[in-house]
């Protein structure tokens, strides 16, 4: 009775073939997106893991760095209060010398 309705289908109407067949096309193209889709975002999540690892590099550089940094630092603030005892400069109360009077850019450009 199945195969009956089948063959009366066929013969009767050949829209049920063509609609089957655009299913199947349609299912065919929708693999063929979500296939595509899935392999951009497996691409986009390496990507990020790369970015990721370079950033963590990057951070674990900066935090060294900020450490030398904060070193030198104590480095020269513990060198200066030795030194404050002794500075001649800073005895009158006001910077006379003229090189105190200069702005920092152009001290550092004079050296």
């Amino acid at each position: 009775m199945n195969q009956f309705k089948f063959m009366f289908l066929q013969e009767k109407d050949r829209k049920p073939r063509k609609t089957v067949q655009r299913v199947t096309k349609r299912r065919e193209k929708n693999r063929d997106a979500a296939r595509k889709s899935r392999r951009k975002q497996t691409e986009r999540a390496d990507e990020l893991h790369e970015e990721l690892q370079d950033l963590e590099q990057s951070n674990s550089a900066f935090l060294k760095e900020i450490a030398e940094l904060k070193k030198d630092l104590l480095f020269y603030q513990m060198t200066l209060e030795r030194h404050k005892p002794y500075c001649c400069l800073r005895a009158s109360g006001s910077p006379s010398h003229p090189h105190l009077k200069l702005p920092l850019q152009q001290k550092i450009a004079r050296n």
